[in-house]
């Protein structure tokens, strides 16, 4: 039974059928006995909805207006979007604690717009743009689309299988990268963590070299470009990285010849995860956990957050794990404890 009134229910109702307009995946309707009807198409994609949603409010058509550094008054955005202007300073304060949640915050007095180290605020609009992607409309900014074809063939041609889906994804953070560079906003310095990862095949001379340099002449960029902008691409390159178990092999781990508190963590996961569940796994299965536990550990070490929410201020809380998982998170959850007595790293997570 739902929690709502009728003229409420009739309000939710009318602007899902505004959005069926753009996306006719699924039919609506309510009778006169307040029975409630949705079909959906077997094209139907929750995730497709949700991002033509996001990109209907106003705080991402705010959000995206700034990053293009199209600035205009209070006064102005209240006359665009039909807003008091009381409305509009509430939704900017709503988007700086959302912003805060990642070191980055608005500074509408000073040209930038944004206040934080340069490579959050990279981090910041991809994750933003990137909740709404769409094969259909992609986030490519301007980058050639001779540059995104050429660099598409060549990550096809890696040692490392990359997915479609990581594709499009390292394209946007380097087409988001060049456009932040172009007008002028450099990375100055990058965390220690993020100089540190490599790539388990392919090393930062191949990428500078063979993967990004090309990129780089066809976009018109200027050829040398500061060292810290080519290690974040690098650093995005490698994390964004998922390995194989038949991709991974013994040298190519001692390649790797790292001991971080990155790697410790995740060959202290790795071995507590076997244990606890159980597991049958062999050699090559061990290396694909600690390989993967690592990437994944060092991005959130890096972008680490204060509240587990979304670049639009949407919270995952403790009941909607145990909805969607109500086995595995509990187990898991014990499985925390348990690594919270071996590390303090983990009692941070």
């Amino acid at each position: 039974k739902l929690k709502h009134t009728r003229s409420r229910m009739n309000l939710i109702i009318d602007r899902a059928k505004e959005l069926q307009a753009i996306y006719p995946a699924y039919t609506i309707e309510i009778t006169d006995t307040a029975e409630l009807s949705i079909n959906l198409s077997s094209e139907f994609l929750l995730s497709k909805l949700y991002a033509l949603m996001l990109k209907e409010t106003i705080p991402f058509k705010i959000l995206d207006r700034l990053f293009s550094e199209r600035y205009v008054s209070l006064e102005k955005t209240a006359q665009y979007y039909y807003l008091s202007n009381r409305t509009v300073q509430r939704k900017l304060k709503e988007l700086n604690t959302i912003l805060s949640n990642y070191d980055v915050s608005l500074d509408l007095k000073s040209k930038t717009l944004f206040k934080g180290e340069e490579y959050r605020i990279r981090y910041f609009f991809h994750t933003m743009y990137w909740q709404i992607f769409d094969e259909t409309h992609k986030k490519n900014f301007d980058l050639t689309k001779t540059s995104i074809e050429k660099l598409k063939q060549t990550l096809k041609k890696l040692p490392t299988l990359y997915r479609h889906i990581d594709q499009e994804k390292f394209i946007q953070i380097v087409a988001l990268s060049f456009y932040r560079i172009k007008r002028k906003h450099m990375i100055k310095e990058l965390p220690e963590e993020m100089t540190k990862i490599k790539h388990l095949n392919i090393s930062y001379e191949v990428f500078r070299e063979d993967i990004l340099k090309s990129v780089i002449k066809e976009n018109y960029m200027v050829d040398k470009l500061p060292e810290t902008e080519y290690q974040f691409l690098y650093y995005m390159f490698s994390v964004m990285t998922t390995y194989l178990p038949e991709e991974i092999t013994e040298q190519g781990m001692r390649s790797l010849h790292l001991d971080t508190d990155s790697w410790r963590t995740a060959e202290i996961f790795a071995k507590t995860t076997q244990q606890f569940f159980n597991l049958p796994i062999n050699v090559q299965d061990k290396r694909y956990l600690v390989l993967n536990a690592w990437i994944i550990h060092s991005s959130s070490k890096v972008f680490s957050s204060e509240n587990k929410i979304d670049a639009f201020g949407k919270t995952t809380t403790e009941k909607d794990y145990i909805r969607v998982f109500p086995d595995l998170y509990l187990k898991v959850k014990e499985l925390y404890f348990n690594l919270a007595n071996q590390s303090e790293i983990f009692e941070q997570l």
